[in-house]
């Protein structure tokens, strides 16, 4: 969907680069790490998992993610 990393995923964690409408959708549904970037209309969310986290967490987010692409 054309977004970008603030670095490459090696982990269980990736930082995505979002609008700012997008982050603030989300950060009302979802806990995040947000960092606020030297562009004023994009943050960036720090997303991760955990061994606790279900197949289920997961396509919870993706479907309400896909919702406000």
């Amino acid at each position: 969907h054309g977004f970008d990393f603030l670095a490459p995923p090696e982990s269980n964690q990736v930082f995505v680069i979002l609008p700012n409408d997008i982050a603030e959708k989300l950060t009302q549904q979802f806990v995040f790490h947000r960092i606020l970037l030297d562009d004023p209309q994009l943050s960036c969310l720090r997303l991760c998992t955990s061994w606790a986290t279900t197949q289920q967490d997961i396509d919870d987010f993706k479907v309400k993610f896909l919702k406000l692409i």
